[in-house]
């Protein structure tokens, strides 16, 4: 579904401002510091953006497409083949 880090990333900003738009203000912040966190690799990068994900999904339940939307980042944060 990604096609490139930078996609990714773009993917998860949307999904921080539709956080936001739906009162969900600290899960976005996550997100958000998780997308733009700079890391000394890719790997590490999706570690922490899955990281982001798993402690946004701790906190409450959420509508049913941002979860959804969470699934697919998580898929790719945890895949061996991310991109492609």
């Amino acid at each position: 579904m990604f096609k490139s880090p930078d996609t990714l990333r773009d993917f998860a900003l949307e999904l921080a401002g539709q956080l936001e738009t739906n009162g969900f203000h600290l899960q976005s912040s996550i997100l958000t510091q998780r997308a733009n966190l700079p890391c000394t690799t890719g790997w590490e990068w999706l570690g922490e953006l899955q990281l982001g994900v798993e402690q946004i999904r701790s906190m409450e339940q959420l509508p049913k497409e941002i979860t959804e939307k969470l699934n697919q980042l998580s898929q790719a944060a945890t895949s061996s083949t991310p991109y492609g």
